[in-house]
C-alpha cells in the first residue's frame, strides 16, 4: 500500500480524523475563507488558477467531498455551491441575488422535522434546511434602483453627449462654420 502524507497513519487514508490535511485542501479553505459568497467547484478552480496553481475540477470535487464528510465545508444545495460550515448553525439562508450563504440555528424545527417521521417506517439520512431570498443589502440594492427616477434606455448617453460635446454614437459633434 502506498503511504503518502495524505493518508499517513491510515489504513488507505479511510480515517478523516487521523488525516492530515493536503496541500489542495489549504488552498480550497483558503478560497471559501476568503469568498464573500458560496462557490462552485468552477469558480474554485478559476480562483485556485489565479493564485497561481491550477486543480481539475475532478480533483477540486474529491477535495470538497473531503471537507464536507469531516464538517469543515458545507455544500449549498440550493446553488450547487459550496462554504466554510458556519459553526453552530444548522440551516443556510442563501441570498439569490449575490449567493452569499449566511448560518442560521433553528433546532426547534430541526427537531419537529426528526419528530414527523418517528413512527412511519421513514430513515432520515440526511437533513437539509435551506431558505433563499434576499439579504438586506440586496433588498435595500433593490429598493433603492425602485426609487430611482425611470430613464430612457438612451436618454443616459445623450445626456452624457452634451455634457461631453459628443454625438450619442460616441463620435464628435461637427460644428458649422
Amino acid at each position: 500500500m502506498r503511504m503518502d502524507k495524505t493518508s499517513a497513519g491510515t489504513a488507505g487514508g479511510s480515517n478523516l480524523a487521523r488525516r492530515r490535511r493536503s496541500v489542495q485542501d489549504d488552498l480550497i479553505l483558503s478560497i471559501l475563507h476568503t469568498a464573500p459568497h458560496a462557490l462552485s467547484a468552477y469558480d474554485i478552480q478559476d480562483r485556485t488558477t489565479a493564485k497561481g496553481g491550477r486543480i481539475a475540477v475532478a480533483q477540486i470535487y474529491r477535495v470538497l467531498d473531503r471537507l464536507v464528510r469531516s464538517g469543515q465545508v458545507r455544500r449549498v444545495e440550493l446553488l450547487s455551491a459550496y462554504v466554510i460550515e458556519p459553526e453552530g448553525k444548522n440551516a443556510l439562508f442563501v441570498c439569490t441575488r449575490c449567493r452569499k450563504a449566511i448560518g442560521l440555528s433553528v433546532e426547534a424545527l430541526a427537531s419537529q422535522l426528526a419528530d414527523a417521521v418517528v413512527g412511519s417506517g421513514l430513515t432520515v439520512e440526511r437533513q437539509v434546511i435551506e431558505l433563499s431570498g434576499q439579504c438586506p443589502q440586496c433588498l435595500a440594492a433593490e429598493q433603492a434602483s425602485k426609487a430611482a427616477p425611470f430613464r430612457q434606455p438612451g436618454a443616459l448617453l445623450a445626456e452624457r453627449a452634451r455634457q461631453t460635446g459628443r454625438r450619442a454614437s460616441g463620435m464628435p459633434t461637427l460644428s458649422s462654420p
